[in-house]
């Protein structure tokens, strides 16, 4: 399957945006929702017990955020190119649209396990400045410090743009399926594809510079 996926993308997502299920796409949006639950968890790793106890409450909030944030993905990215699909003159179908983008974004899940992976490593020598008071506003405040130690780390930033080369494989895959999800050439899908990938994209690592 995923070798299809990766070399026969224009006739896979053809196939699967018209025929498929909705839940095939939908256990692949649940697996990247998932992987970005794990950046929260990464947080918590490199603190240690003592101190990810400390913001406890802010960790779990940011774990329930993570993992609505990446199921939000999948309606937004859909916005998106269907919005842009629109405007070039192509004709969207929702349902078709909806599958492809589904599918194309498998690829994300390794670039959030890479993400995670970066923020660990960077992270795991820091430290919290103070235990914070009880309340969320006081962990928050006291973690948005703990993160603002690494701000434009090397490592971070390299490790936010070699995920960000996993994002560009999805866009590659959408760029496929829009030919027939919104009917447009391949060269109008990868200008669309390109536009969303390339804002995530650089929203991604203007966030760690």
């Amino acid at each position: 399957m995923v070798i299809r996926l990766l070399t026969d993308s224009e006739d896979y997502l053809e196939r699967k945006s018209a025929v498929g299920r909705i839940y095939e796409p939908g256990v692949i949006v649940a697996l990247v929702a998932l992987s970005f639950s794990l950046h929260p968890i990464a947080f918590s790793y490199a603190l240690g017990p003592r101190e990810s106890e400390w913001v406890l409450d802010l960790l779990t909030v940011l774990w329930i955020g993570h993992l609505v944030w990446g199921l939000a993905l999948w309606g937004i990215f859909t916005a998106a190119l269907y919005v842009l699909s629109s405007l070039i003159g192509g004709r969207p179908l929702m349902g078709h649209l909806t599958r492809v983008v589904g599918w194309g974004m498998a690829p994300l899940i390794l670039a959030s396990l890479v993400w995670a992976g970066g923020k660990y490593l960077v992270y795991r020598d820091a430290a919290l400045s103070e235990p914070p008071y009880p309340g969320i506003e006081h962990e928050n405040k006291v973690f948005n410090e703990f993160t603002a130690q690494a701000a434009g780390d090397p490592l971070l930033i390299g490790t936010t743009i070699l995920g960000c080369l996993f994002v560009l494989v999805t866009g590659y895959l959408w760029a496929a399926g829009l030919v027939t999800a919104s009917d447009i050439s391949r060269r109008e899908g990868a200008i669309v594809s390109g536009i969303t990938v390339g804002v995530y994209v650089l929203w991604k690592i203007v966030a760690v510079v």
